[in-house]
């Protein structure tokens, strides 16, 4: 046990294990979570076990740097209130911990979205657009400790070298850009994997009967074309969607050249995005 907490294990009524922590104000408890996820994963088939923090986790950095991990939290100075407002019978058995006396509200995830509309990244930050640079100034006036570092917090910013995405566009694209360059094969893995999940939390909350219009671009990479409009269309089917329609637009004012040199060598140049593509889908499960 670290100084200062009070911790213990449980499993819950599936026999799942999962992780009881009080954080007493000492230790690092961003660094116990992560270490304690991945020593029990390999106990649960690889998977991480679900942890259970008290409110001193909560916070979007925290979140952010949590990112594909398993935890529940809860929000700093709720207003008493809004807690009177839950029925009693809404609460389970008391349990008690660190001599303080506990409850838990569970309930049923309300799908609540009708429409989601947005362009996500078209590649990791290093090699395709430097979103983290270019907000890093923004970022640290509004007091974001690790600006600097935002890079490896967004889509594709931690490596990843598996690749059976069970996409055929995708697992396919993958493995040419693998014969040229095995690196940046895994920068674009790392990316599809991340992007992967967030289209698969963005599917949980949307209606049946709700929309989603993403505006991706499919960049080259090795003079390969990632097509991100069919992945995207592809991950959504496989999320209870179906096809509406893609719309190919121009990028007005584009201030990026529509040619470049990526490999930096005198004479080899290569297209840049001069394309957009809406696509359309509709929950349908």
């Amino acid at each position: 046990m670290m100084p200062g907490q009070t911790e213990m294990f449980v499993h819950d009524s599936h026999g799942r294990i999962v992780y009881f922590e009080i954080q007493e104000g000492k230790g690092d408890l961003k660094e116990m979570m992560l270490r304690m996820s991945q020593e029990w994963s390999m106990y649960i088939g690889g998977a991480f076990p679900l942890i259970i923090t008290d409110r001193e986790s909560w916070g979007v950095e925290h979140f952010i740097s949590m990112k594909g991990y398993r935890f529940v939290t809860w929000e700093k100075f709720s207003k008493k209130e809004e807690l009177a407002k839950i029925p009693d019978d809404r609460f389970g058995e008391v349990f008690l911990m660190n001599e303080k006396s506990y409850q838990a509200v569970e309930e049923k995830k309300i799908y609540s979205i009708d429409l989601v509309v947005t362009s996500p990244p078209y590649g990791d930050s290093r090699t395709t657009v430097a979103y983290g640079q270019f907000s890093r100034l923004a970022n640290q006036w509004l007091g974001y400790e690790n600006a600097s570092k935002l890079d490896n917090e967004l889509m594709g910013g931690k490596s990843s070298y598996s690749h059976n995405f069970h996409n055929e566009v995708l697992d396919k694209t993958i493995e040419q850009i693998e014969q040229k360059d095995k690196k940046r094969a895994n920068e674009v893995i790392s990316f599809y994997r991340d992007y992967t999940n967030s289209i698969e939390n963005v599917s949980k909350v949307i209606k049946r009967g709700g929309y989603v219009c993403y505006v991706v671009g499919n960049r080259r990479v090795k003079g390969i074309t990632l097509q991100t409009d069919e992945i995207t269309k592809s991950l959504f089917e496989r999320n209870g969607f179906e096809h509406i329609e893609t719309v190919v637009r121009n990028i007005p004012n584009k201030r990026m050249p529509l040619k470049n040199s990526p490999t930096n060598v005198v004479g080899a140049i290569d297209t840049t995005m001069n394309n957009e593509y809406i696509v359309v889908m509709r929950k349908t499960g």
